[in-house]
C-alpha cells in the first residue's frame, strides 16, 4: 500500500539519519480488533467486565504490553495509514483504546495533557488520501484534515503528545 511505502522510506531516512527506529504493523502484532475480553490475562471480576478496572491491575496481553514497551521507548511516533470514509482504519483506534490507556494504566499518576504519559513525546499522523489536496482546504466540500481527525487528536493530546504539522 502506498502507507506501507511511506512507513518504508520514513525508516529508511531515519536510519541513514542515525536514528533508531521501531516499525510496528498493527495488524500483524494482533491490534486489528477492538478491546475485549481476551486483552486481559485474568479477569478479575467475572460477572461484570470492567476493563478499566483490568487495566489498571497490570493484566494485559503481551501484544499490547508490548506496543505499551514501544510507545514508553519512544520520543517520537509517525502513525502511517490510510484515510477510509474520512477517518483512520479502524486498528488505529483499536491502538489509541488499548495502548494509549496501557500506558495510562502503567503511568498512573500522569493526568492528562501536559500531564499525561506520553509528556515530552511527539506525533505525527502521516495520512494517504488518494485525493488532490484541494478536496481538504478551506472552500471545498469537506473540512480540513484537521477538523477531520479532530476526535483522534483531541485524544491524543489528552495523552499527553505533542501533535506535530506535516
Amino acid at each position: 500500500s502506498h502507507a506501507h511505502r511511506i512507513a518504508d522510506a520514513s525508516k529508511q531516512a531515519l536510519l541513514s539519519a542515525k536514528h533508531e527506529v521501531r516499525v510496528v504493523d498493527l495488524v500483524q502484532v494482533g491490534l486489528d480488533k477492538t478491546l475485549t475480553q481476551d486483552d486481559f490475562i485474568k479477569l478479575h471480576d467475572k460477572e461484570r467486565f470492567n476493563c478499566f478496572s483490568e487495566f489498571r491491575s497490570n493484566n494485559l496481553t503481551k501484544e499490547i504490553e508490548d506496543q505499551v514497551d514501544n510507545l514508553s521507548w519512544a520520543t517520537h511516533v509517525i502513525v502511517c495509514g490510510p484515510m477510509w470514509w474520512l477517518n483512520f482504519p479502524a486498528v488505529f483506534y483499536s491502538w489509541m483504546e488499548k495502548v494509549l490507556t496501557g500506558m495510562s494504566a502503567r503511568y498512573p499518576g500522569s493526568g492528562y495533557y501536559d500531564n499525561g504519559p506520553n509528556k515530552g513525546k511527539k506525533i505525527m499522523l502521516c495520512i494517504t488520501t488518494a485525493a488532490p489536496n484541494e478536496n481538504f482546504s478551506h472552500g471545498s466540500n469537506l473540512t480540513s484534515v484537521d477538523g477531520i481527525f479532530y476526535q483522534p487528536l483531541c485524544g491524543l493530546y489528552a495523552s499527553g503528545f505533542t501533535v506535530l504539522r506535516s
